[in-house]
Order: C-alpha cells, then sequence, then structure tokens
C-alpha cells in the first residue's frame, strides 16, 4: 500500500542530470509508475518505466511567485539521508498548503478517505473564482466527460479528476460549478455564492473488522502511545488474530454474540498492529475497555469458561456459580497485547448479563461496575451496600493495578436495576450511571429527581473512593428511560448521560436543541447534562420519527460527541454532514456533535446497505474521533486502503476513523504600533482567533522576525505595508487579517573627528555617545573628547521620537596619561587655572584644543620644563595633543578641566 503523505524536498530530489531541483516542494510516490511532485508553481506528474520517462506539468497561470507554503498533520514516517550531497531527515505530512496564491485563495492539497490524492481551493469573501487558471503543459488532449470530470489524457497514462463540487464553508450550501477548458489552459465556472468557497472535494478511513461469522466491536480507546485499541466478541475462527499474538486461535465456545473476547490495536491510520483472541472453551464476551495513565490496558467482559480466563495468584481464579451462569472478568494488557493478569469477579449467579463497563482512575486504580443477581460472594465488609436487596442488582468494584481486589459493593433497590456505564473524574472518585424498575432507593436529597417517575428511570450516581455514595439522582419520565453512555467534561466540571427514552415528559429543557419527543412510535435519544453535585443543567431529547439510540459519549471543555443508531429519515442530521440522507436501510450509525450548552452543532448519517451501529467511540486530539460497532452493510462503509475493505461474514464489526475538523476563526484583530520606527523591535499580538494552534505571520519586505505563536516580536525595516497573520490547526487555516503600519524612517547622524574630538553637526533632541556598544556616562552633548581606544558611535532620537545610530569611528592611537608618563612627559595641574606645565625629556609640540574642536593654543615645548599661559580660557574642558616636531606623528594626548571661579 502506498504511504499516504507528502515527504519534503531536502534536496534529495534531483534532475536527470543529479541537479538539484529547489523549486520541487514535496514528493508523493503512488508506487503505480507515477511519481507527483509539487513544485512552487504547481503540479509535476511524472511517468517511468525502465527505459523512459515522460511528464505532465499543471501551473497556476499568473499566479503569485513563491508563494508561502506550509505543512500539516504530520506523520510519523521519514526518509533519512546521508549522502554527500544531501543529509538530514525528510518529514512526511497529510497536507500541504499553498496560501494566498491568488488574491484571498488557497490551494490545499490532502488525501481523502480513500487515500487519493485531491486539491482543494480554497476562495475566500471577496476574490474571485476566475483568478484560478490551470495550464496543462504536456498532455496530449484535455477533456471534460458527461459526468462533469476532466481528463488529461497523455501518451503513458492520464490524469482525471471528478467534477468539481464546490460549496459554502459556512453554510454547507452547494455552489454549481464546472470546468472549462480552452486549449491547454483548464478554468472554473461558479455560480453566485456568499462568503467564503470551497472548490472540490471526509471519513479519514474506515475498517471492516471480521471474519466469517458473528464479530463486533463494544469498545474503543486511544491509548497512550497514540494508538488506537478496540475490544469486542466473535465467533469467528479466521480473520481475527495476528501472526504471533497472545491467543491467535479461537478457543470454541457457541453464541450468536460472540463467543471470544478479542483485543486489536491500530495504528491512527486504522492499520492493524496486532491482534488476539481471549477466552476459554466456552462463551467469552469483551464489553469495556481502559486505559491507565500508564498506558496499560484493561479488558471487562463476562464468561462462563472454566479456564483461559484467570492468572495464578488472582483476586479470583476459578469461576463461581453454576456451570451455565456468567462471572464477570478483568484483564490487564500491555501496548504489545500480552495479558499480564486476569480474574473472575462473581458470585453464586451471574453477572454481567446486560453488560460490563471498566474505568481506570489517575491513580491508576481500576473499577468494574455492571449488573448481578448473586447473592454472596461479590460485596466486601463494609461496603455502601452489602446485601443484594432485590432482584437484579448493579454493583461497582475496585481493583489495584495488580489486580487486587480493594472493596466491592451492591447498588440497587428492591426492584431490578442495572449500572450500564462507570467514569472516575480527576478527583479519583466514581460516577456510575443506568437504569432502574424501582422509584425509591437510589436518590439523594438536593439532586435533580430523588424519586422515580415510574416505568424505568435512569440514574446517575457518585461515589466515593471508598466507596460510599456521595449523591444520587433519577432522570426520566413515566416511560421506559434507560441511560446507556456517561461521560465528563476534561475538567471535570460537568457530566453527561444519553440514551433512549419514550417518555413524553421528564427529559428535555425548554431551551433543548429539541425539547419534544420525535416519535410516538419508537424510542428518541435524549442527552443531558448534570452540574458535579447532580442537579440538571439542560436536556434534549434527538431524534426523528423512527427509534434512535445513543450508546457513546465524549466531552471536551466546550464539545460533546455523541454515537449510536438510528432508523428516522429526518431530525438527525445536519446540511453539512457526511451524509446527509438517510439510506433506507434497516438502520444507520450516527454521529452528532453538540455545543456545552446542549444545542447541535453537526450531525451525520454513517451507513452502508443494511444495519450499521455505532457502540463505541473514542477522541484524540479534540478533533480525531474514533467509532466503532457493529455491521451487516456490505457496501458503502470501507474505505480503499482500509485495514479490511470487504464485508466477510454474517456481521463484522467497524472501525471509522472521522477527522473532526473545525477551521480556525479568523483573527479579530492584530494589536500593536501602526506608526513604527525604523530598526526598532516591535511587539504585535492576535486578538480574537478561535480553534487555532498556531499562527502564521506575513511581514512587510525587508521586516525581519518570526512566531509560530500568538505573539511576534520583530525588528521593523525599511519599508511601510502590510503585517498578515493566518491562524492554523489541523483541519487547516483561517482567513488573513492585516494590518497596516507605517514606518518612520530613522535619524541618521554623521560623526565626524577631529583628533580626539568626535562630534555632530547636525542637530537632535538628545544625543548619546557608545564606547564598544555601551553608553558613556555622562556624554549628552553633541561632542566628545576620546579618552581611550575603542569603538565610537553615537544614539541620537530625532524629533518624530525615533532613535537612530551613526556609523562607527575606531579610534586606535589615542594614548593615555599613563603613556605620557612612560614617555618622560608630565604634565601638571590638573585642573588648572591660569598656566600648565610640561616637563618632558625632548622637545614636542603641542596643539589644545576645546570640547567643539577648536584650536584654542599651540606651542613648541623644549626638554625640560614649560610653561603655558592659559589665563584667558574660560572655564571648561579640553584636549592638549602631543606630536613629534619632525614627523608629526601624534605621540599622545591628556584631557584638562579649568574650574569654575
Amino acid at each position: 500500500m502506498a504511504r499516504r503523505a507528502f515527504v519534503e524536498n531536502i534536496g534529495q530530489v534531483t534532475d536527470q542530470y543529479r541537479n538539484k531541483r529547489p523549486d520541487i516542494v514535496a514528493k508523493y510516490v503512488p508506487n503505480n509508475g507515477l511519481n507527483i511532485f509539487l513544485s512552487k508553481s504547481g503540479i509535476v506528474y511524472q511517468w517511468s518505466t525502465d527505459s523512459i520517462l515522460y511528464r505532465m506539468d499543471v501551473n497556476l497561470l499568473n499566479a503569485k511567485k513563491n508563494p508561502v507554503i506550509t505543512f500539516q498533520d504530520p506523520t510519523a514516517f521519514k526518509e533519512r539521508y546521508h549522502l554527500e550531497s544531501v543529509r538530514g531527515e525528510a518529514r512526511s505530512f497529510r497536507k500541504v498548503t499553498y496560501h494566498d496564491i491568488y488574491p484571498a485563495i488557497d490551494w490545499v492539497f490532502y488525501f481523502n478517505a480513500d487515500g487519493e490524492l485531491e486539491h482543494d481551493f480554497i476562495v475566500r469573501e471577496g476574490a474571485d473564482p476566475s483568478d484560478i487558471q490551470l495550464n496543462y503543459l504536456g498532455a496530449e488532449n484535455l477533456t471534460v466527460d458527461k459526468a462533469g470530470s476532466l481528463i488529461a489524457t497523455t501518451k503513458f497514462g492520464s490524469i482525471k479528476e471528478p467534477a468539481p463540487f464546490s460549496y459554502e464553508a459556512y453554510t454547507g450550501k452547494k455552489i454549481r460549478s464546472s470546468y472549462s477548458v480552452n486549449k491547454d489552459v483548464v478554468t472554473f465556472f461558479v455560480d453566485p455564492y456568499q462568503g467564503k468557497l470551497v472548490i472540490d472535494p471526509v471519513i479519514d478511513w474506515s475498517s471492516y473488522f471480521g471474519g466469517s461469522e458473528y464479530d463486533e466491536i463494544r469498545a474503543v480507546k486511544v491509548g497512550k502511545d497514540g494508538q488506537v485499541y478496540a475490544v469486542g466478541s466473535t465467533n469467528s475462527t479466521t480473520n481475527i488474530a495476528t501472526v504471533g499474538a497472545h491467543l491467535t486461535s479461537f478457543q470454541g465456545g457457541s453464541n450468536a454474540s460472540g463467543s471470544d473476547a478479542f483485543i486489536a490495536k491500530f495504528d491512527a491510520d486504522g492499520n492493524c498492529l496486532w491482534s488476539t483472541y481471549y477466552g476459554g472453551s466456552n462463551i467469552d464476551l469483551g464489553f469495556s475497555l481502559a486505559v491507565d495513565t500508564a498506558g496499560y490496558l484493561y479488558i471487562a467482559g463476562r464468561t462462563n469458561s472454566q479456564s483461559g480466563i484467570a492468572t495464578t495468584g488472582s483476586h479470583q481464579s476459578f469461576k463461581a456459580g453454576n456451570a451455565s451462569g456468567y462471572d464477570a472478568f478483568v484483564v490487564k494488557f500491555d501496548t504489545a497485547g500480552l495479558p499480564l493478569w486476569g480474574t473472575y469477579f462473581g458470585g453464586n449467579f451471574n453477572e454481567g448479563t446486560t453488560g460490563l463497563a471498566i474505568s481506570a482512575d489517575k491513580y491508576n486504580n481500576i473499577y468494574l461496575a455492571g449488573n448481578t443477581n448473586s447473592s454472596s460472594g461479590l460485596s466486601t465488609l463494609g461496603a455502601f451496600q452489602q446485601t443484594r436487596p432485590g432482584g437484579e442488582e448493579g454493583f461497582i468494584a475496585k481493583f489495584s493495578t495488580a489486580g487486587n481486589l480493594r472493596w466491592a459493593t451492591y447498588f440497587g433497590s428492591s426492584m431490578n436495576d442495572f449500572v450500564n456505564a462507570i467514569t472516575t473524574d480527576t478527583a479519583g472518585e466514581i460516577i456510575i450511571a443506568g437504569h432502574t424498575a424501582g422509584t425509591t432507593g437510589l436518590a439523594t436529597a438536593g439532586t435533580h429527581l430523588q424519586t422515580g417517575n415510574g416505568g424505568t428511570d435512569g440514574f446517575v450516581a457518585k461515589f466515593d473512593t471508598a466507596g460510599q455514595r456521595i449523591w444520587g439522582t433519577y432522570y426520566g419520565g413515566a416511560g421506559v428511560d434507560v441511560v446507556n453512555a456517561l461521560t465528563i467534561d476534561s475538567s471535570s466540571n460537568a457530566i453527561y448521560l444519553a440514551g433512549a427514552t419514550n417518555s413524553i415528559t421528564g427529559i428535555a429543557t425548554a431551551t433543548a436543541h429539541q425539547n419534544t419527543i420525535g416519535g410516538t412510535s419508537w424510542d428518541d435519544a435524549f442527552i443531558a447534562k448534570l452540574n458535579t453535585n447532580g442537579t440538571l443543567d439542560w436536556a434534549t431529547y434527538y431524534g426523528g420519527d423512527g427509534a434512535d439510540y445513543i450508546y457513546a459519549l465524549h466531552a471536551t471543555s466546550s464539545k460533546l460527541y455523541a454515537a449510536g443508531l438510528t432508523t428516522s429519515a429526518s431530525g438527525i442530521s445536519t446540511p453539512d454532514a457526511i451524509t446527509a440522507l438517510y439510506n433506507t436501510s434497516p438502520s444507520e450509525g450516527v454521529l452528532a456533535m453538540f455545543s456545552s450548552s446542549g444545542q447541535r452543532l453537526w450531525a451525520t448519517y454513517l451507513g452502508g446497505d443494511a444495519a450499521d451501529e455505532f457502540r463505541a467511540m473514542a477522541v484524540r486530539d479534540t478533533q480525531d474521533v474514533f467509532i466503532a460497532g457493529k455491521t451487516n452493510s456490505v457496501a458503502g462503509l470501507s474505505t480503499q486502503s482500509a485495514h479490511q475493505t470487504s464485508f466477510q461474514g454474517v456481521q463484522d464489526g467497524l472501525l471509522m476513523r472521522i477527522r473532526m475538523c473545525q477551521l480556525p476563526t479568523t483573527p479579530l484583530s492584530i494589536s500593536g504600533e501602526i506608526t513604527a520606527c525604523e530598526n526598532t523591535v516591535q511587539e504585535y499580538i492576535v486578538d480574537g482567533s478561535l480553534h487555532a494552534d498556531s499562527f502564521i505571520w506575513l511581514l512587510p519586505t525587508g521586516w525581519t522576525g518570526f512566531s509560530a505563536t500568538d505573539t511576534l516580536m520583530t525588528t521593523v525595516g525599511t519599508n511601510a505595508g502590510e503585517i498578515k497573520v493566518v491562524a492554523v490547526n489541523n483541519c487547516g487555516l483561517s482567513d488573513t487579517f492585516s494590518l497596516n503600519v507605517s514606518v518612520i524612517p530613522a535619524p541618521t547622524p554623521v560623526v565626524n573627528r577631529s583628533g580626539n574630538i568626535l562630534s555632530v553637526t547636525q542637530t537632535y533632541p538628545s544625543y548619546q555617545w557608545l564606547l564598544n556598544g555601551n553608553p558613556i556616562a555622562g556624554a549628552t552633548d553633541p561632542t566628545l573628547i576620546v579618552t581611550s581606544n575603542g569603538n565610537y558611535a553615537i544614539e541620537v532620537v530625532g524629533a518624530n521620537g525615533c532613535t537612530g545610530s551613526s556609523n562607527t569611528i575606531a579610534v586606535d592611537n589615542f594614548t593615555s596619561i599613563e603613556t605620557l608618563s612612560k614617555l618622560g612627559l608630565h604634565v601638571y595641574p590638573n585642573p588648572f587655572s591660569d598656566r600648565i606645565f610640561m616637563e618632558s625629556v625632548q622637545p614636542m609640540n603641542i596643539v589644545m584644543f576645546d570640547i567643539s574642536g577648536r584650536v584654542v593654543a599651540r606651542h613648541n615645548i623644549a626638554k625640560g620644563i614649560n610653561a603655558l599661559d592659559v589665563s584667558i580660557l574660560p572655564a571648561g574642558n579640553y584636549v592638549l595633543n602631543f606630536f613629534h616636531p619632525q614627523t608629526l606623528e601624534l605621540l599622545g594626548a591628556t584631557t584638562l578641566v579649568k574650574p569654575a571661579l
């Protein structure tokens, strides 16, 4: 199978003469004799045989040269090069975007659900789709067939582009569009539209999983390693386990719902890494899966196998009860698929007849929940409910990560009670949900509903880590209400429950997405949000005129995902769905996204030509949604490059990844200076962009700086222009926001030197002299008397408030007073008043300057003591230079001060 990714060009792509091709951005090799290269100006298709190469180029006419190109959605694959001409790692990505290839138009390359390379043009509001022009060079013929597809024919093969599918990005409304061919140039005809337009065509991948008999996936989780783990049941003897797995052969039993449990590991691209059976010689069913903070996996299920389940030294190494009865079981696996321990859990009758649930807390304690009718062998001393009060009862059991039982309790009333779901919050407390035929005994005061409404009601209860109830509440109306799914948000600030109901009252709140039941003959799904104290925040029906059920939930801080099945032809999907219409099969899977306030944001049907049902869901990085279940559909489900593309038996498991992409919103503003001084460092900050993972900053010509965050530090260049920013996440890019910035030129002082005096002739409000880049204390005049060797410059502030620096003056011939002493020269006094005495061992010439550089005295001194009358000089600083009398070489200098009287 070809790797569905673009590999970046780090110098490994060359022409036939081994010259590097820096114009090539990335390559894709489908392994069918065709190589595809993305260049800075278009696409290159290259066919190859043993002796012949042929290429066809598709270039964008009149497009931006050297556009900004970004790589997105990285994969783990890398190409490593250790050649003389190129060394390093070439990364791979699933998506490449050319930004503003035409004004307000982006060009995006990606792989669709079938693993086929596609490209979209994103036409933002105000842009003109007619700007897009594709020039085909090397095609013998360009035609548009009856289906609207574009076919480019060459001697070695053809490239077929499906008919363009265009839609408004914000409404999902389809816009009529088509190709227009004029010789070797292709353009698009597009009907009028509103807002952002997407030209051309997402399930990322979808796979069957199973053999020739009954198979279903009941649980799916994303591991700490980012891989996907699935648990279920099978009675297929082939096409389940992989070579080298813990159990590679079917162990036995006979049950239409499955006879062995299984656990399988997939990578994020849907490739099966390993899969194993788990069970004994009778019936074993896998129901639930948990992952602890260390990445270990825990399976919960039920069994009536007498062996093949428990490990030596486990909590319960034997099956309790009668031979035909069922016990629950828990097994711990490592990520390589090897079981570390396993245990039965059960009493004198049956456990898990309607299902079992398992969860791991942040301390790696394991909690098992389900139903039982055992009256002994289950609860522990001091438990919240130590004896079974009625018929079927719920139970909760806590295990250590080593499989030791910490405590176990019943939870129920005198009627039948079933625990269907369990989770733990950030404090390590336990939350369970299920349904009951009773009306009393489960709820506590102050919660949403302290007494059941009759029929069958849902319930939710919270326990502390010691197994004592904190609170409990009923949920439901006068009909049948069953809670199938339970989750908490990422901060443990809310509890969500979902299931099915036929109650016409007592379910929805007034402002909910759907506050009345959708049908009168069938169940509707429902979703409810509880506060952490057990009070109701909101609740909604979700369904149409058929039967609707939710079996899986996942919550983030702002969104809620729900999955299940439906037979309703209306009231389910949104216009922008993957599949907006029901396809008349017995049932369809459904995936929906709600806001944290209970409003439906998006929903889709997902199914084939027969019955489909989703039972499990996991979410990675808030946007990769993995849903799993079972199907009888032989068509319309799997994608081309999936692990298992064809239906194998009576019923197959189903695993699917949906990329729940939500583009980042366009930034509302950029805060920062709109009038900036040249050569200054400025800070600019993005405001008001949602769902962004990073940002792309585009700067005016000559500016420097880089940032991938919402804050940019940049050095202002000489040119005014637009600072542009684009918000980015794995789904794509926002529209561009721009901020116009004008630039004030920096002042350019010029330093002149006269001997040891440096000066600036221009006038500025302030001055600061620098020596070797550091400010000289007190040197804030336009003139400076040099007192040592070094690199001198001046920094000034102009009338406009901008700062500028001069050129550097290197002084390397200044001689300090210590050097004069070595020459046998002594000058005194300093400070002076009327006379300066100079004692020298040789004749010299002297020149005296004031601070402005004006010569105030000249004198030739002889060997011995010489006096210079300076009585007429005003108070101030002076420089005395000493020269060789013949060569006039500067021998030294000193600074003198005449104080004011």
